[in-house]
């Protein structure tokens, strides 16, 4: 029962409206049945509803947003920096709109675009806190130390107020996700788009394509390692069968190591199929049973599926143990400098 309220709640707070005046039933049936398919996290599938909204009105801004959106959040930031750009043109400068091209920008690696995007989106509402801690994320990757403390500042003091009230500051074990639409959306909070955030970043990382692998694999010893470097590099090209049976190569080499599994969950989360991302984060949680982001991710996809009791659990027990690494750390810091335990 709490899994069907939370999916109505959804539906009914997602996007915002969208037909306006356009009235076709073709153009309502692909947009409810986009909405369904972002509920319960098939973005991909979704892109293919709102395209077809797109065919039976091409001036309604809406549906733009909505692919874009969509588009985003199943690794296609390409095609998410082109509907945006349409929604923006159809439907006027919005915050909101700035602020997901800035994050497609961020994903492909292009920094000073993305900047410039979340700068908008914060002239357009200086109180956008998720442009703000997106900003100060690639300000801290460009060495921009001052910048990134200014928007952290700000961020922080934003987080504190009443102008967020009611807004999504944080995931929030009693929402399946934070809802796309209307003037604000956070994506951090849904688990598809950090997802993809990590595996792009490591994919440029590598700076190799998977026929250079194969080449690779021939003429040296295959380890866990390098089936995990090529499920990365596969997964972002959206090959996600052969992603995951490089990790099944992974696993047979090494069956106790836990960064394979936790891998597996969050190439699983991108590509919709969130029962096995349960179940790769619950097998990772048992060989590091001590880590607090595998707590957190498979609370975020229990939740997305509807459970949201041992959701809220995995949520609550992520942050007990981060706030223990944090007492540990702070320990460990004041032996080293010499201060009282």
């Amino acid at each position: 029962m709490a899994s069907r309220c939370v999916n109505v709640l959804v539906l009914l707070a997602t996007w915002g409206t969208l037909a306006g005046g356009a009235c076709a039933a073709d153009l309502e049936e692909a947009y409810w049945r986009g909405k369904q398919e972002l509920v319960f996290g098939r973005y991909a599938t979704a892109v293919t509803f709102f395209t077809q909204a797109i065919a039976s009105n091409g001036q309604n801004g809406g549906a733009y947003r909505c692919r874009a959106f969509a588009s985003l959040l199943s690794g296609q930031p390409e095609a998410a920096i082109r509907d945006f750009s349409a929604a923006i043109r159809l439907e006027g400068k919005q915050a909101v709109l700035y602020y997901g091209r800035g994050s497609a920008r961020a994903l492909q690696g292009d920094a000073e675009q993305a900047i410039q995007d979340f700068s908008e989106a914060i002239r357009l509402d200086p109180d956008y806190l998720a442009a703000y801690r997106s900003r100060l994320r690639l300000y801290r990757d460009c060495g921009e130390s001052r910048k990134h403390r200014d928007d952290l500042r700000r961020a922080t003091e934003l987080s504190r107020s009443d102008a967020f009230r009611g807004r999504p500051l944080r995931y929030r074990a009693t929402e399946a996700a934070d809802l796309i639409g209307g003037t604000y959306v956070d994506l951090w909070s849904f688990p598809a788009y950090a997802c993809w955030v990590s595996l792009f970043r490591e994919a440029r990382e590598l700076k190799q394509t998977p026929s250079g692998f194969e080449t690779m694999l021939r003429i040296r010893l295959p380890t866990p390692e390098s089936y995990r470097e090529d499920a990365v590099l596969r997964a972002v090209q959206r090959e996600f069968d052969k992603s995951l049976a490089s990790l099944d190569k992974a696993s047979r080499l090494n069956p106790s190591d836990w960064r394979t599994y936790r891998l597996r969950g969050v190439i699983c989360i991108v590509k919709g199929d969130l029962p096995r991302a349960e179940t790769a984060f619950s097998k990772a949680i048992e060989l590091k049973p001590a880590d607090s982001e595998l707590y957190f991710q498979r609370g975020q996809v229990r939740i997305l599926l509807g459970n949201l009791e041992k959701g809220e659990e995995d949520i609550t027990e992520s942050a007990r143990l981060l706030e223990t690494e944090g007492e540990r750390v702070t320990r460990e810091s004041r032996n080293g400098s010499g201060g009282t335990p």
